[in-house]
């Protein structure tokens, strides 16, 4: 009876600490799940993630003062813009405070505006929770499907992705 107890109590103590290891970040955007639904609007254009079912979608997040978004937000833009026949289509998302700094260092950097939104504060806090971002930042490539396929793909893994 004490040995059974035992073994119930150990494996009931594996089952907690598997749980533990596991992220949320990891169940709610692991490879192979379905991407959380994601709608921004800002002034006179919307994106909607649903309405991108059927094309791969490149989806990062970044702001300006995060140096290392910052460069992903730009070597994605110039990945794609290098890559015109592509089958994937780049949502960059930021989350600076200020929307007229974002749109400076859009157009500093020379960034393709028309895939560039700016996220307000309340959709940076929602989509931060849905994307379990704990950061902020990153990158996520999204199939046709609708699925995550790759965390923060480097332009060589996009070569062999799209080639």
């Amino acid at each position: 009876m004490i040995k059974k107890f035992l073994l119930i109590l150990a494996l009931f103590i594996g089952v907690v600490v598997a749980m533990t290891m596991t992220s949320e970040s990891d169940f709610l955007t692991g490879i192979g799940r379905k991407a959380p639904a994601l709608a921004i609007t800002e002034a006179d254009r919307e994106f909607a993630l649903d309405r991108m079912r059927g094309e791969y979608v490149l989806l990062n997040f970044w702001n300006s003062t995060d140096a290392a978004s910052r460069v992903a937000a730009n070597k994605y833009d110039t990945w794609v813009a290098r890559h015109p026949d592509a089958d994937v289509c780049l949502l960059s998302v930021n989350f600076d405070r200020s929307e007229a700094f974002f749109h400076e260092i859009v157009r500093r950097d020379g960034m393709n505006e028309e895939l560039q939104y700016h996220a307000d504060d309340s959709e940076a806090r929602q989509i931060r929770k849905d994307y379990a971002l704990k950061d902020g930042y990153g990158t996520l490539l999204i199939n046709p499907e609708g699925k995550i396929i790759a965390h923060n793909p480097t332009p060589e893994e996009l070569e062999r992705i799209f080639a």
